[in-house]
This record gives structure tokens, sequence and C-alpha cells, in this order.
């Protein structure tokens, strides 16, 4: 899930919600690009990467802007996958039914974005409605992403990663963990600020408690994973970079992108990504019930999106993230009966793995209070969640004509 939300919204910096007009006039504008280069000196006299070639700069529009995202979806993917990733994320029961997945991110993209560097291109834009307070900083997070982009080659961590969104949303909140950690120390240079802002978690957690609040009403419509996915990267992100800035130069940051995190659990955790500590892999072949449907869609749920599925079903943010966080691996699999299957007819299987059998249990009976009265109105399907060890088996829509479903994957997914 999100692996498309997320490559499309890496390197956009999105923080305050912006106005439909251009707030600086051209002549503002022209002087802020003259000033790139000038931002581009501290930037890398901050962050410590040289600059080794120039930074191609500009302004773009709203409509601009929305022309580019439609362009970066329709290189990357065919509408075959965004429909697939929309039904399992349907499934889960994470967006409406009527939802217009495709539609909806490019909604609240464009009602967020005010900058974004494009690796593709090479090249950073600034909106020309973002805030005029906000000019240079934005400048300074895009900048930033530039120098990433020289010194690390960042198209390494947008490629299209189709098997694993979750590795891909924590590479990403790798670059734009760095870009904010980047920018609040820009700022504190531009404020004249002699306070080191990763001395204690003051900066971190205001960062973390303001994110959400400071979205358009098109934010504040959205579903909470889409909210959450964008979020992420730029709050749990900078938590990363923050526990290691504290005591250590941006050269360790640097040694980060040679080995990237791979999971949220190690972006929400970091002393799991210190510790090496990597994601269980899974064998999961098609169970012979399901050899003649179809299997649409097949991803990584992940750490965080498993506290938000607890969240959209009842659970409290603490609860959720407790019950969690003893994730070790999954994978979940979409099959449908044939082509053109509508919501109902798909079944949604999830086989997961915990670091602990307590944490296997904990993680079950959270499970089953988002299941209950949930996922059972359609008559003659089921769905079960099922612990043995350290092992769990979430299963949304089985139909009674495939008794033996559940029984083939215990016994052949390891």
């Amino acid at each position: 899930m999100r692996r498309w939300l997320a490559l499309i919204a890496v390197l956009l910096f999105t923080f305050p919600a912006a106005a439909e007009e251009p707030k600086l006039s051209q002549a503002e504008l022209d002087k802020l690009l003259a000033a790139t280069d000038e931002i581009a000196k501290t930037v890398s006299e901050l962050r410590k990467l040289p600059i080794k070639r120039p930074i191609a700069r500009g302004v773009m529009s709203k409509p601009e802007i929305l022309k580019r995202l439609v362009q970066r979806i329709d290189e990357d993917y065919a509408p075959a996958e965004i429909a697939a990733e929309e039904l399992a994320l349907k499934r889960l029961g994470l967006l409406p039914r009527d939802a217009d997945y495709r539609q909806m991110v490019l909604d609240l993209l464009t009602d967020q974005v005010v900058g974004f560097y494009d690796p593709q291109t090479r090249e950073l834009y600034i909106a020309d409605w973002a805030d005029p307070g906000m000019q240079r900083m934005v400048m300074a997070h895009e900048i930033g992403h530039a120098l990433q982009d020289q010194s690390f080659d960042l198209k390494r961590f947008t490629k299209p990663n189709r098997e694993n969104a979750d590795e891909q949303l924590a590479h990403q909140a790798l670059v734009e963990g760095d870009g904010v950690a980047l920018m609040i120390e820009f700022m504190f240079r531009e404020m004249g600020q002699k306070a080191d802002p990763w001395a204690d978690d003051t900066i971190v957690n205001a960062m973390g408690a303001t994110a959400g609040l400071a979205g358009g009403a098109v934010f504040d419509k959205a579903p909470l994973a889409l909210r959450d996915t964008l979020l992420f990267p730029y709050t749990g992100g900078l938590r990363l970079i923050a526990a290691t800035r504290r005591t250590r130069p941006w050269s360790a940051i640097d040694a980060m992108f040679a080995r990237p995190p791979a999971s949220t659990e190690q972006i929400l955790h970091p002393a799991k990504y210190e510790a090496g500590e990597k994601p269980v892999a899974l064998k999961t072949p098609p169970p012979p019930s399901v050899k003649r449907w179809k299997k649409l869609y097949s991803n990584v749920v992940g750490e965080l999106l498993f506290s938000v599925f607890l969240r959209e079903h009842g659970a409290r943010k603490e609860d959720a993230d407790r019950a969690a966080a003893g994730w070790g691996g999954d994978r979940l699999h979409l099959f449908a009966p044939g082509d053109g299957p509508g919501l109902d007819d798909v079944l949604l299987v999830d086989f997961s793995v915990w670091d602990t059998e307590t944490d296997a249990t904990e993680a079950t009976e959270a499970l089953e209070a988002a299941l209950a009265g949930t996922f059972d109105d359609v008559e003659g399907k089921t769905s079960t969640v099922e612990r043995r060890g350290k092992k769990v088996l979430l299963v949304i829509g089985q139909p009674a004509d495939l008794p033996r479903l559940r029984d083939e994957i215990w016994k052949t997914w390891r």
C-alpha cells in the first residue's frame, strides 16, 4: 500500500497548506530565484555536502504542478496497478468504498505542496502561492534534496518498489527526514540561534505536533491512511535523523544512504535501525484453493500501516502503536475470482510474523477487535484472524466454498 503515493510525494515539501492565488509578485519571485546560489552555499556548508554542479530552479503555478504530478504517475504506473492498490486499501477499510484513489491523492498533494525537487530532471521548483515568509526555508529544503541527489543519486530511492511499499516509505523517510533536519538547522542559522536543535526532543516533538495541524481543507478530509502516509516521511524521518545528529556529525547521515532503512519499523524505532534488525523474509506461494483465481496485488503492510489499520477500526493511537510495535515482517495478497471483480468479491490475505509470541498475541487481539462487526457484512464471506506461535494469519472475505484455504496457507507459507 501507499506505493505510488510514496513515490509521487517524495521530495515534495508539504507542510502548510497553500492559498489559491500567488502571494509573491514576479519581481519577488525573481529575487528569490536569484538568491538560490547564496542559499545553496549556506546549505552546502551546513549539510557538509558539496555543490557539484549548478542547480536548475524555477517557479510553478498550481496547474503546472498538477500537470507534473500527473505526468509522473502516468510514467511510473499503469492504471491497473493503481486500481489494484485502491481495491486493497478499500478491502482493508482504509478508503471509502466510493473513493477515487488517484484523484484523491492528486487533490491532496496539490493542496499541500509548496516546493519540490525532481531527481528525474534535476530541477527544483517553488510554488508561486507559497507564503512569502516560508520561501527561503522551502528553498533550503529543496536545495538540500538537490545536494543529496548530487552525492547519493536520489533516483535509487524513488525507483518504484512494486513488492514492498513499506521499504519504499522508509527510504522516503530517510530522504525527507534529512531535508527537514537540514531546514531546521538553516532556520536556526537565519535567526542567529546558537542553540543545538538536537540537544533534546523539543524541536522534534514540536514538528510532530504541528505537522498535522497545518493541513488545508483537502488534507483534513482525507482518509487517515493517506494523511499518515504523507506526513510520516517528514515527522518519522526527522525523528530518525535527529536521533543520529544528537551525537554524531552529518557524515553519519551520509552513511545511511549507503545502508538505507528497510522498513517503517526502523524509522519508528531508530535503535532497531542501528542494530540492523531487518524484516523477516516470507515465502507465500498461491494456495491451491485459489489456483484459478487472479492475484491482483502483493505488498508489505509494515508496522506503520498496521497501526493505521487498527486506528481506523476503533483503536486508540497509543493502543494501536503498542500492538503494531512487535511487527517482524508480513506479506499481503489480494486475489479475485475473475477480471473486473467487485469489492466484495476479492479475497485479502495477510501473513505476518512477530518478534515474540507475546507480540503476536497482542496483535491478534487487536486485529480481532478491528474485525468485529466491520468485515462480516457480506453473506457467505467470513473474515478471521488466527495465531500460531509468532505467526498471525489475517483473512478478509473468505468465501464459504474455500474451506481449506487457511489450512493450505499454514502448511505452505513460511
